[in-house]
């Protein structure tokens, strides 16, 4: 059914129109063909009083319904009949009635309506706030009391909520191509559209940490930024409790390290062997502090290359990075007659005295001598290390003896003869060695024949100060007392 009045469409137990406000009654009643009159309609009638009579019909035109002209009252008598017009009024009253109900439905449906498009419209233009806070989680790495803390953003649940409640840039294929940017990571399309100013998390304090410590997570975010997302964001500093730090082992980083000599003292090589089988550990790399020169018994400084910071970084704490050693069980020069055993002695005087009979064999169509007398001998070493020849050490052995010429062409005369043996050293194991001996030349003016020339020195002075003297400022010397006596003739 319509409402006649406006047309809308009423539904079937409708009491007034939702539009217009007219009562449904009202609108049923002027529907019916033969229903009571309206109050207007009874306004009508009393107005036929000076109605007319139809020259056809003979009927009043004025009357209402089937009234003949002379059935209506007089005006006087209108109120005596109390059917339509009591009707009538009676109906006007609920009209107003129900206008009055139907006029204030209306207002509060349309107060409610705007009130509606309000909201809706309040809520349409609300950006939606996304808490950063529900986004952040701590992690804590390295040991206790030294342990670390570091503050991450879930980049993809965040950029999954951006992209549900507010705007994602939109760039084209070929761009995201060009820059690598792959548009279905969300918050990595946004970095490349807006940057690295869109969020930072700080967190404070984040080292020096140990279990039960506070730490602060803070979110700083571009405002700006998240107005052009279509979005809003908030964070509020939130604290975390440090937990879940493994305790540091502590170790000996020298427990596994050995030391080991090449060469001979003072000119020594030190290697430091690092025996340890911990994957940390058995990685440091060690440095042996040693300066002008090692001998047996000296005391050298052992460096690890690590420091107590990276060490606990991977969970030690190191009971100290360097260590003093003491040079042992190493091959060194003989630097003193004392430290020559009694059986190497003795096997020098041997060879020597080889040598010299050899010498004399060689020239015996020539040169005799009257045997050999052993007058001393002396160990020689250089100084620094920077005065070593391509030898390291020596030791001469002095002879004394008479030589003469067969033929007469010099007097018995008394000759000093010098054998040299270099690199007189010991190993490590105690045993001593020493190079091949030759017979030193010296400076003799003993001479026979046309190019004959005895080696040796006639003169014992002069043949310490050729070994001795002039070598003094390159080199040491350990002498015994027979050695001693060449200087002072």
């Amino acid at each position: 059914m319509k409402c006649r009045k406006c047309g809308n469409e009423l539904s079937e137990n409708a009491k007034f129109c939702g539009k217009c406000g007219t009562p449904v009654d009202d609108l049923q009643n002027e529907s019916k063909p033969g229903g009571e009159p309206a109050a207007g309609n009874a306004q009508e009638s009393r107005g036929g009083e000076s109605g007319y009579q139809d020259n056809d019909s003979g009927q009043d035109t004025a009357a209402t319904g089937n009234q003949k002209a002379w059935d209506v009252q007089p005006k006087g008598n209108v109120q005596e009949t109390p059917g339509a017009v009591g009707r009538a009024a009676e109906n006007s009253s609920v009209k107003q009635k129900l206008n009055k109900k139907a006029i204030a439905g209306i207002a509060i449906a349309a107060a409610a309506a705007v009130i509606l498009i309000i909201v809706i419209a309040v809520v349409m233009n609300m950006k939606k706030t996304i808490n950063l806070n529900d986004y952040v989680s701590v992690e804590f790495s390295g040991y206790n009391t030294q342990g670390k803390a570091t503050a991450f953003i879930d980049e993809d649940a965040l950029g999954a909520k951006i992209q549900e409640v507010g705007k994602i840039p939109d760039i084209s294929a070929e761009y995201g191509e060009l820059e690598g940017i792959d548009q279905t990571e969300i918050f990595d399309l946004i970095l490349a559209v807006f940057g690295s100013d869109v969020l930072d998390v700080d967190v404070t304090p984040a080292d020096g940490l140990s279990n039960g410590d506070a730490v602060t997570v803070s979110i700083v975010y571009n405002e700006q930024i998240a107005e052009e997302l279509g979005i809003k964001f908030e964070a509020d500093p939130e604290k975390f409790t440090v937990e879940g730090l493994e305790e540091a082992e502590t170790v000996d980083p020298f427990a596994d390290v050995t030391v080991e000599y090449e060469g001979f003292a003072p000119n020594l090589t030190v290697n430091i062997v690092n025996n340890s089988t911990d994957e940390y550990l058995s990685g440091l790399e060690y440095t042996a502090e040693v300066s002008g020169g090692l001998y047996p018994g000296d005391k050298f400084t052992v460096t690890v290359d690590a420091d107590a910071d990276s060490a606990f970084d991977k969970g030690y704490i190191l009971t100290e990075t360097s260590k003093e050693f003491t040079c042992e069980g190493c091959n060194f020069y003989l630097e003193d007659i004392a430290d020559i055993n009694n059986d190497t002695l003795s096997k020098l005087k041997e060879d020597a005295e080889d040598i010299l009979e050899a010498y004399f064999a060689e020239s015996a169509d020539s040169i005799s001598y009257s045997g050999l007398e052993f007058v001393g001998y002396s160990i020689y070493n250089p100084k620094t290390i920077d005065s070593v020849t391509w030898y390291g050490n020596g030791i001469w052995l002095v002879y004394k003896t008479t030589v003469s010429h067969n033929e007469g062409s010099f007097e018995q005369t008394e000759n000093y003869m010098t054998v040299r043996f270099k690199n007189l050293v010991e190993y490590a194991d105690g045993s001593q060695a020493y190079d091949e001996g030759e017979l030193l030349r010296g400076s003799t003016n003993i001479k026979f024949g046309l190019l004959g020339y005895v080696n040796g020195d006639t003169d014992p002075d002069r043949l310490y100060d050729d070994l001795v003297t002039v070598n003094q400022d390159a080199y040491q010397f350990s002498m015994d007392d027979g050695f001693k006596k060449l200087g002072e003739e």
